[in-house]
Order: structure tokens, then sequence, then C-alpha cells
């Protein structure tokens, strides 16, 4: 194929509601009904599939269709990573300007993913050399226990009108509006999470572990927050994950990467607590272009030879360095939006 990048356009829930007035296509039967399938396997609390999820699932239709003759990356996760990067092209673009060969970059998150849903959602991918950076943040530890089962449609162009972004800097919330989400995370998701953490955790290391049981490069993605409201007040909850995080990145040797703290995000790059707008994606998917560049170099993707224990070391000191950078950061934005 190329190494093109194909579009991420059109609302496939939006195609299939003319298609139900009219006469329904093969495709769009086929695609609602693996939806549902994977509905009815998430159990009676899931929600219904949104157009993020469907298109999501028609992308990796295509690709397995027609896989990527280069190095795929692909970004997982939840709305916070769908939100982050600026968009495939650009991404792709960006690494290959760093000197690395040419690449199929492409965010495939979605809302309220959980790792159970990536899970399920790795099996699927083609077989060729890839990267899979999977988004973590406090809001994926949050999610109710699942075994949803993917089962894609089969090869269809993607409708017209598709958007990756659901937000803009016309959405962003004031001060006050991003403190009440502070407090009733603080309040009322925090026991959450105390709950459900240890069941996502588990997920998640079986995500790591079916990555790189079908050859893949799983690494471990801290996405945005919004530190200069967050301030301290979800340390508590932070520091769990986090030494999870760090944990399972020694245990399957694989790396974790945390380069908030580096991508010195204000206040107005943050639509929310956890959401990002212009220039903040750009900001953000610059890191993510160069550290997709040393992971690349590290695996030997570039068209070099993997360097000797690339998984361990490709992320280590970077997330050392932005975990000092992190708090420095927490200090000066906190300061900035006092007095707002």
């Amino acid at each position: 194929m190329g190494g093109h990048v194909r579009g991420t356009t059109g609302d496939p829930r939006a195609t299939a509601a003319r298609a139900a007035l009219a006469r329904p296509s093969t495709a769009v039967l086929l695609l609602l009904l693996a939806a549902t399938a994977l509905l009815c396997a998430a159990g009676p609390a899931a929600a219904a599939p949104d157009k993020d999820w469907l298109h999501v699932l028609q992308v990796v239709a295509d690709l397995n269709a027609d896989p990527p003759d280069v190095p795929a990356v692909y970004l997982l996760g939840g709305s916070a990573a769908r939100e982050c990067s600026v968009d495939d092209a650009t991404w792709s673009a960006q690494v290959a300007r760093r000197g690395v060969v040419p690449i199929f970059a492409c965010n495939l998150a979605s809302k309220h993913r959980s790792f159970a849903l990536d899970l399920a959602l790795v099996r699927t991918l083609p077989n060729v050399p890839t990267v899979v950076f999977i988004g973590v943040n406090l809001g994926r530890f949050n999610h109710g226990e699942s075994h949803p089962v993917v089962e894609l449609p089969p090869r269809a162009p993607l409708p017209a009108g598709y958007q990756l972004h659901h937000y803009g800097v016309d959405d962003v919330r004031s001060v006050a509006r991003k403190r009440d989400q502070l407090e009733d995370w603080v309040t009322r998701r925090y026991p959450v999470f105390r709950e459900r953490y240890a069941y996502n955790f588990g997920v998640l290391a079986q995500l790591i572990v079916e990555c790189k049981r079908r050859g893949q490069h799983p690494v471990l993605l801290e996405l945005p927050r919004n530190m200069a409201i967050i301030g301290h007040a979800l340390d508590a909850p932070l520091a769990t994950y986090h030494a999870g995080c760090r944990a399972l990145a020694a245990r399957y040797d694989v790396p974790w990467v945390d380069f908030v703290g580096k991508a010195r995000l204000t206040n107005g790059d943050f639509r929310d607590l956890w959401h990002l707008v212009e220039p903040g994606r750009a900001k953000w998917q610059r890191l993510l272009s160069d550290h997709t560049v040393a992971l690349l170099r590290a695996y030997g993707m570039d068209g070099g030879e993997e360097v000797s224990g690339g998984d361990a070391t490709a992320g280590d000191a970077a997330a050392d360095d932005d975990a000092a950078a992190d708090d420095a950061a927490t200090e000066d934005d906190a300061a900035t939006v006092a007095t707002q």
C-alpha cells in the first residue's frame, strides 16, 4: 500500500441511519452486526458503540485487507488519547523528517476505551512490524470488568465527515468549571479508581503480554493532564498507577514514556483536565514524534539493527528526566492559574 495514510473521515452511525431509510448495504449491516456482537460480549452494562469505536473497527478492517508495507505505529486509549495528536498524516511526516524510514502512524483511540477493549483490538491488528503506544491515565483504571470480543466488518470505504477531534478552542471550560471537575474526581471518581484499580492493572499486564506474544512492541504512554489545575490534588492515585507502570515496564522489559512535564502544557492548552485543544496538540505531537523515532531506532525498525535491550532503555532515561520536569511544571503552572 506504499506507506500511504488513510483518511479519517465519516460517521458510521449517520451512514447506518441513512441506509436504514433506504436499502441497507451489506457492509453497513455487517458493521452494525459486529458492533452488536461486541456489545453483547461486553455485558449488559456496556454503553452503545459510538462513532469513534465504529470508525476504529473500520480502519482496522481496512488495514487487514491492505496491510502497511512500512512499520506501523498505533496509539490506543480513550478520548484523552484521541484528542492528543494533530492527525495521522502530520505524525507520520514528522517522524519521516527526523531521518527514519517512512511509517504508518494511526491514532486508534476512542471514547471511554478500556484496557479490555484494547486487548481485544490488538489481536486484530495486521502482522507487520508494529509499535503500540498504550495510553494510560487515571480514567483508564476506572472501567468495570468486561470481556469484549472484536469482530471486524468487511473492508469498505470510510464514509465522509468523520472528525477525529471532538473539542476545540471554542470548547475550553472556565477555570471555575475545571476546578469543579477536579473536585468531582476527588470525591466521586477516586473511590471508583480504588475499587477497580487492581482489575484494570491486571488487564493492562495482559495487554502488554499479548502485544509481545504477537511480535508487537508495546509502550506505556502517560497521557496529557492539566497540571496547572490539578496541582497535587491527585498525587495519591497518580502515585499508585505510576508505580504500577514502572513495575510493568521492569517486569516485561517495555518502555514507560512520560513527557507530561517536558511538554510544558498550559491551562489554555486543555479543554478541561484531560483533553487537549490547539496549540496543546501540536506541542504534544512533536514530543510523541521524537519518542516514536527513538523507539523505532531502538527496535531496529528504522532500517538499522535493533539495539540490545532496546525495550528497557528506550524510555527509562526520558521518564526519569520528565518526572523531575513534571514536579517543576506543576509548581510553576499552579502559580500561574492562581492569578486567574
